[in-house]
């Protein structure tokens, strides 16, 4: 018999049950349960389920990105469909958003993020509803959808501008492409997670961003981990952090993100590319689907 639940709440009642029934038997495990343990690696059919994620993933964006594209603009600004005149805004694109993931049966289990100016340079802001969609401004969308019947997750993100971008943006974002190219080429059977993260640490350090191992600095530059792994949940184990995990060595059937950002809010502006990757039956480091970049 197994079971998982908070020690401290549920110790006592064990305790006095182990008292009155025979042939009950304590044991303690490390820092990783059973059902954690099973889902650090997928088989092939998880791969593919969460392939097929994936490429639906890969048409919602490039949809996205259409719309964006050819969306007519005033003033600086999107303009809704429908001719009214007013601004498009953040929460328009996220309903077109959920409309385009459930034509192809995917689902959001929390809300995608879709930030602009501003909020791209805060990690993982999800953006504000009712902010106008600024032409020039640089875009955040990180979308991390599940399919409605298989429950597993894909997670990618992408930076863009809608119109001319920036020279600043131009270049934080080669700086960030080429982060991700750096780990790309350390991923296989055997590497540390904590090893891929910390060369794109020293990466980004060379290239003059400041990142976490900078005392005190948690506002510029890289600020976050890595990646972390994806499956049933959109956050599971390893995860490619700065410190080793219990999970820091990968293995083939490992199925994680690759996601390095950077991030200035002084500047008003933040860049960041994820996509999923994982480990094959010959221990190469791979990209679960190839999703253009914009």
């Amino acid at each position: 018999m197994y079971g998982r639940v908070e020690y401290s709440r549920f110790s006592p009642v064990m305790e006095d049950l182990g008292r009155e029934v025979e042939r009950i038997e304590w044991a303690r495990e490390g820092d990783r349960d059973l059902f954690t343990a099973c889902r650090l690696t997928k088989d092939r059919d998880e791969i593919e389920a969460i392939r097929s994620v994936g490429r639906r993933t890969g048409e919602v964006i490039r949809e996205i990105v259409d719309f964006l594209g050819s969306t007519e603009r005033e003033n600086g600004f999107l303009l809704r469909p429908g001719g009214s005149g007013e601004a498009m805004t953040v929460g328009d694109v996220k309903e077109f958003i959920v409309l385009s993931l459930a034509r192809r049966g995917l689902m959001e289990e929390d809300e995608t993020i879709f930030s602009i100016g501003y909020d791209t340079a805060v990690p993982h802001n999800r953006g504000k509803g009712d902010e106008p969609i600024a032409v020039g401004s640089p875009i955040i969308f990180d979308i991390f959808p599940a399919d409605a019947k298989s429950g597993y997750h894909y997670d990618v993100t992408r930076s863009m501008v809608v119109g001319e971008p920036s020279g600043e943006f131009l270049s934080l974002y080669e700086d960030v492409r080429g982060a991700c190219e750096l780990a790309e080429g350390q991923l296989k059977a055997g590497a540390s997670a904590c090893g891929v993260n910390l060369a794109v640490i020293d990466y980004f350090e060379e290239r003059g961003h400041p990142t976490l191992k900078r005392e005190g600095n948690f506002t510029d530059g890289y600020i976050h981990s890595l990646g972390h792994g994806i499956g049933l949940d959109v956050h599971e184990e390893p995860s490619l952090g700065i410190a080793p995990g219990a999970a820091d060595r990968l293995e083939k059937g490992m199925v994680f993100t690759i996601e390095p950002g950077l991030y200035y809010p002084d500047r008003s502006i933040g860049v960041r590319i994820e996509d999923c990757y994982f480990v094959d039956e010959k221990g190469n480091g791979r990209k679960v689907v190839e999703i253009p970049y914009v």
